[in-house]
């Protein structure tokens, strides 16, 4: 069949099992309660805080960082468009704005 069955095998397709002692195995427990969409890619790219002598070679004095939004959310059973103006215009549009000040 063209699966992995042994240490030396050399194949794309995992080993089938249902024991939960081995990766492949749970991840196929995992599969059965959330679907087979478990497995993904989890890479991610993170900035905490600003290096100290990164702010003092730029000669940053302040910065402000800031995000705001409208119309993120609406929970209905409504089949139209927009059940607040139960119309067919289009609903308010969702709005995401982000900003970066720098003051050196």
């Amino acid at each position: 069949m063209g699966r992995w069955q042994n240490s030396e095998d050399d194949t794309n397709i995992q080993q089938f099992t249902t024991s939960n002692s081995t990766i492949a195995g749970r991840a196929y427990s995992l599969g059965s309660q959330l679907g087979d969409n478990v497995i993904s890619d989890a890479s991610f790219v993170r900035l905490k805080n600003l290096p100290t002598g990164l702010i003092q070679r730029a000669k940053i004095q302040n910065m402000r960082i800031y995000f705001q939004a409208q119309n993120l959310l609406t929970m209905t059973n409504y089949l139209g468009l927009d059940p607040e103006s139960q119309s067919d215009f289009l609903p308010p549009l969702r709005m995401l704005t982000m900003g970066l000040q720098i003051t050196f």
